[in-house]
């Protein structure tokens, strides 16, 4: 509720479809971190960061308490926000740590946009981010 127009920010898509289905008000938009571009599942094809990024949106990320925090340094801006614990039916116990994201600066681990005044200094380059690809069949 704190921050309305921003867009929910998941690493995997099992917990991002529980919390979609048991948040209220329902999140407006969700987008999976996918920074391999492989598409794995729906959520891979249909729920891209980079559209998002590009029109300045914020970013809620949630991720498992004590998960790698590596998503972090691909923003200007992070700050931690809290914790959302939820047992919305018996068997299955939702927790995560929530972080406030603005300013995304690319995929590219080697070639991260630059910050100034806590926003990147220009769009962050598609050179050296793989296009997308379905995941091989196993």
């Amino acid at each position: 509720a704190r921050f309305p127009n921003a867009v929910i920010l998941i690493n995997d898509r099992e917990p991002a479809a529980e919390f979609a289905y048991h948040t209220t008000p329902k999140p407006r938009a969700m987008v999976k971190w996918n920074p391999s571009r492989i598409v794995h599942d729906h959520f891979d094809l249909t729920a891209e960061v980079r559209p998002y990024a590009q029109a300045g949106r914020d970013f809620l990320l949630l991720l498992p308490p004590n998960g790698l925090r590596n998503n972090l340094d691909h923003f200007c801006q992070a700050h931690y926000v809290g914790r959302i614990d939820a047992r919305p039916h018996a068997g299955l116990n939702l927790s995560y740590d929530v972080f406030w994201l603005r300013g995304w600066r690319g995929y590219n681990w080697f070639n991260l946009v630059p910050c100034q005044g806590g926003l990147p200094i220009r769009a962050p380059s598609e050179e050296g981010t793989p296009p997308p690809r379905r995941s091989k069949a196993k």
